[in-house]
């Protein structure tokens, strides 16, 4: 085995980006994933928020592009798949440093080929594992379980089961502690997903009455344009999201509707200067017209991160910087 070492490009070829369907929302491979960078989880994936929870790919990649089994993931979180197609293992190691302060956060990814198999998040860089999640995939490269050290204690607190029909994922079962929710997703037709069924636990084992409903809807092109949250399963909706794309199908701008009113609260817009990737992200929260937050990511030619910088008050500052790092191995 001989270990090829990555320190400021990808790994593979550099030549061009993969291409992924944005609307193929029934693939379940990594590469059509698009994990959160730690919490970043919408109601559907409540009983998952946790700061320390290290999620998927780093940030940076096409939002547009998610599988099912992160549907309830925020699009401003999504990521990359593996560092440039891969045949052998790959790690994707990243520092998160405040300007002149050193390093505050260091993220590990380790994938199998374009397949993430562990995460971890080390919070003060002092060597202690603060989180650690494990993901098991079969052959036809399907996401069966998650189990997430949550805390650092090297006990695993929380499980994710996935079920199957075929290739279609329909059904999640999430165990944290001792509650337990189930998940039930629903295609019309398949493999676009139409509405995710939620028995929420509180406190024990679900009773097999639905708390809440997830609703997608879709633009004649089959492109996800709508999410709405009915959180209580009344018939009344309580969230809502509403997405534009790009003649390319490049999800450029997300308006949020955080207590069911009618009014877009939250306005997010992504940006590309070079090819089908963001170059960079900017969200106005309170939907002023103000730019209040701002990320911008810099890349090598295959299309992988090398460096992201966080403006955390829309100032044109940068109060946060994070380096990527990728190694691959051949075998």
């Amino acid at each position: 085995m001989s270990l090829l070492v990555f320190a400021t490009t990808g790994c593979g070829d550099e030549s061009a980006v993969p291409e992924r369907d944005p609307t193929d929302a029934g693939r379940t491979r990594a590469q059509d994933a698009a994990p959160s960078r730690d919490a970043g989880l919408e109601s559907a994936d409540a009983e998952l928020l946790d700061f320390g929870r290290p999620g998927g790919d780093p940030p940076g990649g096409d939002p547009a592009d998610a599988a099912p089994e992160d549907a309830g993931l925020d699009p401003k979180d999504a990521g990359p798949p593996a560092p440039a197609p891969w045949p052998g293992p790959c790690e994707v190691e990243i520092e998160d440093r405040t300007l002149g302060e050193g390093v505050y956060h260091r993220r590990r990814y380790r994938y199998d080929g374009d397949l993430l198999v562990e995460s971890s998040l080390d919070i003060f860089d002092d060597g202690e594992l603060d989180s650690v999640e494990r993901r098991r995939w079969d052959e036809a490269g399907r996401l069966l379980e998650i189990e997430a050290d949550l805390n650092g204690n090297g006990e695993v607190e929380q499980r994710i089961e996935h079920e199957y029909d075929g290739d279609l994922l329909i059904g999640r079962r999430v165990i944290t502690g001792d509650t337990a929710q189930i998940e039930r997703w629903r295609y019309d037709p398949p493999p676009r997903l139409s509405v995710i069924e939620i028995d929420a636990a509180r406190g024990g084992a679900p009773d097999g009455v639905l708390d809440e409903i997830v609703t997608h809807s879709y633009d004649l092109a089959g492109r996800l344009q709508g999410r709405s949250w009915d959180l209580l399963a009344d018939g009344v909706i309580d969230r809502a999201e509403r997405r534009t794309y790009s003649r390319e199908s490049a999800l450029v701008r997300l308006e949020e509707d955080s207590d069911g009113d009618g009014i877009w609260d939250r306005v997010t817009v992504w940006r590309r200067a070079l090819g089908p990737l963001p170059s960079s992200r900017r969200e106005d929260t309170d939907n002023d017209g103000n730019v209040d937050y701002e990320v911008r990511w810099t890349r090598d030619e295959a299309g992988n991160v090398l460096t992201e910088e966080e403006d955390l008050e829309g100032n044109l500052s940068v109060d946060l910087i994070s380096t990527y790092d990728y190694r691959c191995w051949t075998l």
